[in-house]
């Protein structure tokens, strides 16, 4: 199976002004024979410390399925860290674990 994924900012995904070039990407994607989904996500929802939301076109070659890609992200959704936990292994600058 074939696929793709493009990444982009979530105004691509979301504001009216970007309706055509979405229209677009969509029309060559079917060309190439491919199944497409935009989808928008936080980063913050995938364990990463930043709430950042990326507009996502992923496609799939055609006969494969999209139908269960929301439930591929929900089964991989994690609580971001806080800044806290990640910098606490580090220790105090100049100790062993942060040199």
């Amino acid at each position: 199976m074939l696929a793709f994924v493009c990444e982009n900012v979530k105004a691509l995904a979301t504001l009216d002004k970007w309706s055509e070039v979405r229209q677009r990407l969509f029309y060559l994607v079917d060309k190439l024979g491919y199944s497409c989904k935009l989808v928008v996500l936080n980063a913050a929802d995938f364990g990463v410390a930043q709430a950042r939301e990326r507009m996502f076109l992923i496609g799939f070659q055609k006969m494969a399925g999209l139908e269960n890609l929301e439930s591929l992200f929900e089964m991989r959704r994690k609580p971001s860290p806080v800044v806290r936990d990640i910098l606490l292994p580090l220790g105090l600058a100049g100790s062993e674990n942060n040199l």
